[in-house]
């Protein structure tokens, strides 16, 4: 089998979505078949292909109606001889729908967010008339898909990240300096994030441990977080590390992962801490329950609750051993129940009926 990947984001940062088109891809080529992404010649994504065995090809797509841009994917489709197509956004899937006409090649919509579908005309177009079949990466997200009425609940699949045991053993931490426990943000700076209710409760932390640190890890983004925490007056505890590609030895030197997300597909960061055997403190949204099982992989506390979050954190902080139970016990369930090269043989299976 050959797939083709379509993403066609911008800017440098590999986060979620990305993430899993690669580390699928290179699964997918260890079993024997064949990756390729169409997306950005300036992207991350372009860069970083080959170093996962995946082909990489410039597909710039200004339009979701862009016939210019459906003719040379279509000339991929053909010359490349691709078995399936699964795009990112919506406007991808619509250039691959044109593109893919007469050659019977299945569509699939890879989406990781619950408020990803919406009643409005362009998401009827795509998810209703383009034949497209979505991935969602949790119970949560299929959920919140199929409570659209005009979207055919057969359509939408559940396929969950995955992980390869072997790729978190032995990890050399991140230097850091010392402190009295180093707690994980890793994501975009987006307000969906939650990285100010973070902050706010980072302030009620300090309050009574002030030797633990914060390290965050994403690109910045419109949003001043940075400001936000000299106006709390946490500045000297938060360490602001930019984007990471890898953020495993981070987490190799880290005490737990904190994910205060407003609303999360799932949380691949999450399923890393716990492979990396790390607990996590996250926000009880979205798939997030899914992939963390409270007080036994970590906490959960409800969104939006600075003051829940703290207390959560400071539990943890002040208990190293609950905090190693848990982070073992999340390595035994991201070991055993989300494995990656079961995920790709599971995406392998729902191609051939696809094309039928």
């Amino acid at each position: 089998m050959h797939l083709l990947f379509i993403n066609h984001s911008k800017g440098s940062g590999i986060y979620g979505i990305e993430q899993w088109m690669l580390r699928m891809g290179r699964e997918l080529v260890r079993q024997g078949h064949c990756a390729s992404i169409a997306c950005r010649a300036e992207s991350g994504l372009f860069e970083a292909a080959p170093e996962f065995g995946i082909e990489p090809h410039a597909l710039p797509i200004r339009s979701a109606m862009e016939l210019a841009a459906a003719l040379r994917l279509r000339k991929l489709l053909v010359s490349g001889h691709i078995n399936a197509v699964i795009g990112k956004t919506y406007k991808g899937v619509r250039v691959a729908a044109m593109a893919r006409i007469g050659l019977g090649i299945p569509l699939f919509c890879r989406r990781g967010n619950p408020l990803d579908v919406r009643n409005t005309l362009r998401h009827r177009l795509t998810l209703g008339l383009t034949g497209a079949r979505i991935i969602a990466p949790s119970q949560a997200v299929k959920n919140s898909f199929c409570e659209a009425p005009w979207l055919n609940p057969e359509r939408v699949h559940v396929l969950r990240h995955g992980i390869d045991p072997a790729e978190y053993g032995d990890v050399a931490p991140q230097a850091v300096s010392g402190c009295e426990a180093l707690i994980l943000f890793a994501g975009r700076l987006a307000p969906v994030k939650g990285v100010d209710v973070l902050l706010s409760a980072w302030a009620e932390v300090i309050r009574e441990r002030p030797n633990a640190r914060l390290v965050i890890l994403g690109s910045k983004e419109a949003v001043d977080y940075e400001g936000m925490a000299k106006a709390l007056g946490i500045q000297d505890t938060v360490a602001w590390a930019g984007y990471k590609k890898d953020i495993r030895p981070w987490l190799a030197a880290a005490d737990l992962l904190v994910m205060p997300s407003r609303t999360e597909g799932a949380g691949l960061a999450a399923l890393e801490a716990m492979a990396m055997g790390r607990a996590v403190v996250a926000s009880r949204a979205g798939g997030i329950p899914e992939y963390v099982r409270d007080n036994d992989c970590g906490l959960l506390v409800e969104p939006e609750n600075p003051g829940a979050l703290a207390r959560a954190l400071l539990r943890l902080i002040a208990n190293p051993d609950e905090r190693a139970r848990m982070g073992q016990a999340g390595r035994r369930r991201a070991f055993s129940e989300f494995s990656l090269a079961a995920s790709a043989r599971t995406l392998i299976s729902w191609i051939q009926p696809a094309r039928t």
